[in-house]
């Protein structure tokens, strides 16, 4: 063990709580740790600092819910943000919300639930987003809405980890098992 970082509430450069949600490296080298409760910390390896972007209603551009549970960086840039009840937001890299994609079960170009369970990015620049509901989405390059791929396909339970095999397929692994999808079949 290098560093233990913990939340400390008198130090305004830690990290907002314990409990984490989400851990990635952006291009750039910058840690981005989500929690369950306290937002999106960003975090500089170089100054050893913490910047926490946290939802606040007061805040019309920043996160839309306190729990960020999935996050990571896209190929343009951005970052996507999954929440545990209110979808996507998407985040400049000045942590400023310049999208966000809302769950509604009854529009099928939109997410079927909330809560987020995985987020990847394909080689393709296909989105892929798992939810709780057991619901497996792709957003096509280019395109702004989703689709939802048939429940037959998959293999079960929330989806908690997705991976592309090279030459091209999702794997997807869930609480009752695992599928390997071709997406151009599909």
């Amino acid at each position: 063990v290098i560093d233990r970082l913990k939340h400390d509430p008198l130090l305004a450069d830690t990290i907002g709580a314990d409990r984490i949600g989400a851990v990635f490296r952006d291009s750039s080298g910058v840690m981005w740790v989500g929690t369950w409760g306290e937002g999106l910390a960003r975090h500089d390896p170089r100054t050893r600092a913490f910047r926490s972007l946290r939802f606040s209603p007061n805040r019309p551009d920043g996160l839309t819910q306190a729990a960020v549970v999935r996050a990571m960086e896209m190929r343009d840039g951005s970052i996507w943000v999954g929440t545990n009840g209110n979808g996507i937001d998407v985040l400049d890299r000045a942590l400023h919300r310049v999208a966000s994609f809302r769950p509604d079960a009854s529009d099928d170009g939109a997410l079927s639930d909330g809560a987020i369970t995985c987020l990847a990015q394909a080689d393709d620049g296909t989105i892929w987003v798992a939810t709780l509901n057991s619901s497996l989405h792709r957003m096509r390059l280019g395109t702004s809405r989703f689709e939802r791929l048939p429940a037959a396909n998959l293999p079960g339970g929330p989806i908690r980890t997705i991976a592309f095999g090279r030459d091209g397929t999702l794997w997807a692994g869930a609480a009752e098992g695992m599928a390997r999808i071709d997406p151009h079949t599909l």
